[in-house]
């Protein structure tokens, strides 16, 4: 390596608290691999807290790939005072403020990675922390509080979720929204069966919505709508089996196990996507973004969520996609009715959403809009 390439070499240091292949991971894999394709002379360094699914992604794209034990406070931690890596703290501050001077540019996935928010507070300028979360409570002023007190540059996934926190005057910040490769499979015709295929995509919790949909599916087969097919498929985070036996009973509570399938999470959903005419998102708080409602459109299917947070960014009601009241579930079991019954209607609106999702969510938009900030 000459003396020249040494001293025009920028360094990236990439962070993040994932390490499966959920929305907010599979965007931060586009983050470092538009960074490699875009500074050619780069370096780039990443840590994640866990070995998994995460690392192998990462490997074609960073320099340098650890596993180390950061301090990650997930709000399920901050519910249940569960606060064990505050008690790394300290020690993960000093570690890493000395790695981190040595990078020109740090980039922190998401809001709950504290011993570099922490950081960045002193050396602000060259942080950049992606907020993939809309805070909700007393544990989303928490966050609110620490986005503000870091002081750095931020990256918004939408504009719901830029409107939902308060930055100091000084705080540059970007909207970027996320984007996908696409999943459409021409061979794939919507509506085209007598069936009627709903797919439902994501970590299994309680805010995801789960057991609405379920109470909305026994609804309409009580309405004699024989012909549904219901996918949900994703799974608990880690030890959290709660819901998923929540879900399981309230299944074989109405005895709907001829109608709706639990599946395990895929990390190659594309399958499912052509498989479906409906994607549903029936999110009870507001999700920042909604990742699985562009991977829908990217492959053709009929996107009905609840009207609030990201998706408001995304899309728009009777236009692309379809929107209810959220936590409604006779406003959602509505809008499944109208697809039903209006199969022609549905595939336009459809369309509709495979072109918005082709002008402006696809990863390509994505990358050169990431890479920008670092130009």
């Amino acid at each position: 390596m000459s003396i020249f390439y040494q001293y025009t070499m920028k360094k990236f240091l990439f962070v993040t608290q994932g390490y499966e292949l959920y929305g907010s991971d599979r965007t931060f894999i586009q983050s470092v691999k538009s960074i490699k394709e875009n500074n050619a002379d780069s370096f780039i360094k990443v840590i994640i807290p866990k070995n998994g699914d995460l690392f192998d992604a990462l490997k074609e794209y960073a320099d340098e790939l650890i596993v180390s034990n950061i301090s990650v406070i997930r709000k399920n931690d901050l519910r249940r005072f569960n606060l064990k890596n505050i008690f790394l703290l300290p020690f993960n501050i000093i570690k890493y403020f000395k790695l981190a001077k040595e990078f020109d540019y740090i980039y922190i996935n998401t809001i709950v990675v504290l011993d570099f928010i922490i950081i960045s507070k002193f050396i602000k300028n060259k942080c950049f922390i992606h907020v993939h979360e809309i805070p909700i409570g007393f544990i989303g002023a928490f966050f609110n509080k620490l986005v503000r007190f870091s002081g750095s540059n931020i990256i918004f996934n939408s504009n719901a979720t830029k409107n939902a926190y308060k930055l100091n005057k000084t705080q540059n910040y970007y909207v970027i929204h996320n984007g996908v490769d696409g999943y459409k499979n021409v061979k794939s015709k919507k509506f085209a069966s007598e069936e009627i295929r709903i797919l439902m995509i994501g970590r299994l919790s309680y805010q995801k919505g789960q057991l609405l949909l379920i109470e909305v599916i026994n609804k309409l087969v009580n309405d004699l709508h024989k012909r549904l097919k219901i996918k949900i498929v994703g799974d608990v985070f880690e030890n959290n089996i709660e819901i998923k036996i929540q879900i399981q009973n309230k299944i074989k509570l109405y005895n709907l196990e001829n109608f709706i399938e639990l599946l395990p999470f895929s990390n190659n959903p594309s399958d499912y996507y052509n498989w479906a005419d409906i994607v549903v998102i029936p999110s009870i708080k507001p999700e920042s973004f909604g990742l699985v409602a562009i991977e829908g459109m990217s492959a053709g299917c009929l996107i009905i969520a609840a009207n609030h947070g990201g998706i408001t960014d995304i899309i728009e009601d009777n236009k692309n996609g379809l929107l209810f009241k959220p936590s409604n579930s006779n406003d959602f079991q509505n809008k499944i009715n109208f697809a039903i019954s209006n199969k022609e209607a549905a595939e336009e609106i459809a369309e509709k959403g495979f072109l918005k999702f082709s002008n402006d969510f696809t990863v390509e938009n994505y990358k050169k809009n990431i890479a920008k900030i670092f130009l």
